[in-house]
């Protein structure tokens, strides 16, 4: 994989061309492809990383000949506990990372000149993190563009979400501002824990072509132009990092008078799926993924990530298959992903004006030497924050930790003007998934009880 003589404009090219070709192969000619894909990266995986050398002896496994069937499932619980164990690169380990992302807050460094990290939300209960090195992280940012053709010389893009931390959505927007990149885009990135009538005062001076963001944050900007507040005239509208509802994506739609294109994008596997054709379908991307669909999970296998190999990684996330029917393109079809969403924390101010906390901004509250951690809105003005930290960590570390926690909170909710909202932090022994649906929630809202919590 490594092509580090090659510039990284001629890599962004050849990305492309692969995948151009890709898109013009037949089913059989594609399934056969991710077989030939998938070997090398067993081979890879079996000769550098431990789990799989592991994996590869315990089961008997055949790296010539294997299949994915072959391995068990991988959860993200495995990948926080067995991060040294899984990557394959001697220099990369969860005590560099950790201290790599204590250092930096800017999505645009990159670890040792060549790795770029990239955590999960937590929304699933704990918080994990990936590497890719630069070849890699090319080869799935790429796949963007099979989506967002260019189309115009200097195309303004402004992506409203979580900018300031190494989150998978700013740093894959990144790639716009670097190398021959910019010769075709102007990106403005809008922080979406900024004040929202800030928020609407930068797009309307940047005024963008493309408007990308979070679903509910949006959705929340459609009603601000409805309303005379919001002025721009964007042809091109993304959604990603949540699940959005028919509803809401036809609102959006009728106020801008764009299609939404909904992307399916995560840390674990970057652009995972999205819409190719004038349907409401969305397309796999199954050149560089294996995806095994079922009816309460997902399971995925990133085939370009040699820098951390994930095999049968499991997703919560839920793809329903389309109406089976004529396609002009090789890959697998879904009409939905279900099961993304997380809510939104809404407060009042003291002056009677409300605020909202994106789960996005709810994701910086993380600090390394947590595990599992919980968000809960007591009053209109009023959290708490429940954490369990990892085990043997000294009691002065703990702290440390929880003061970390507690700026991090408190920078949060003075960026939005909600310097009254009282927080708590707590730690707990053990969260648990809620009973009634099984699925871990790292926000409670206002309103809604839990019994996640043991003492």
């Amino acid at each position: 994989m490594d092509r580090a003589w090659l510039p990284s404009w001629m890599k962004w090219f050849r990305a492309l061309a692969e995948h151009a070709r890709n898109s013009g192969l037949t089913r059989p000619q594609l399934l056969e492809l991710q077989r030939r894909k998938f070997r090398r990266l067993v081979r890879h995986a079996a000769s550098r990383s431990p789990y799989y050398a592991r994996i590869v002896r315990e089961r008997r496994i055949d790296v010539e000949s294997c299949r994915v069937e072959d391995f068990p499932v991988l959860r993200k619980a495995d990948v926080v506990e067995r991060f040294d164990e899984i990557v394959t690169v001697p220099n990369i380990d969860r005590r560099s990372v950790d201290d790599f992302l204590r250092r930096s807050s800017d999505p645009r460094d990159v670890m040792h000149g060549r790795y770029h990290v990239v955590h999960s939300s937590g929304s699933s209960g704990t918080t994990a993190i990936y590497v890719y090195d630069h070849d890699e992280w090319i080869q799935g940012c790429s796949l963007f563009m099979r989506t967002s053709p260019l189309r115009k010389l200097r195309r303004r893009v402004a992506f409203v979400g979580a900018t300031r931390g190494h989150f998978a959505g700013v740093s894959m927007m990144l790639n716009g501002t670097t190398g021959l990149n910019r010769l075709f885009f102007d990106i403005a990135l809008v922080d979406v824990g900024d004040p929202f009538e800030k928020i609407v005062a930068d797009l309307n001076r940047f005024r963008p072509d493309t408007l990308a963001g979070y679903a509910t944050t949006v959705k929340r900007l459609a009603q601000a132009q409805r309303d005379g507040r919001l002025k721009i005239k964007p042809d091109e509208v993304g959604i990603g990092s949540e699940t959005i509802r028919s509803e809401d994506r036809h609102f959006i739609e009728a106020v801008f008078g764009v299609r939404v294109l909904n992307v399916y994008s995560t840390c674990e596997c970057l652009h995972m799926g999205m819409p190719l054709t004038d349907d409401d379908s969305m397309y796999l991307m199954e050149d560089e993924m294996i995806f095994e669909l079922h009816e309460d999970h997902t399971c995925v296998t990133n085939l370009f990530n040699w820098t951390m190999p994930l095999i049968r990684y499991r997703f919560d996330d839920v793809l329903q298959p389309a109406d089976e029917g004529e396609s002009p393109l090789p890959f697998q079809r879904v009409k939905n992903v279900v099961g993304r969403s997380e809510a939104t924390l809404e407060f009042i101010r003291p002056d009677g004006s409300s605020e909202s906390l994106h789960p996005a901004l709810v994701e910086t509250f993380y600090a390394p030497g947590i595990v599992t951690w919980q968000v809960e809105q007591r009053a209109v003005d009023a959290i708490e924050f429940r954490a369990v930290y990892e085990d043997g960590l000294a009691a002065e570390n703990r702290r440390q930790v929880a003061a970390a926690v507690a700026r991090k909170i408190d920078k949060v909710l003075r960026a939005k003007k909600l310097e009254h909202v009282r927080f708590e932090l707590r730690e707990v022994a053990e969260l648990n998934p809620d009973r009634r649906t099984g699925k871990f929630r790292i926000i409670i809202p206002l309103g809604e009880r839990t019994d996640s919590v043991s003492s």
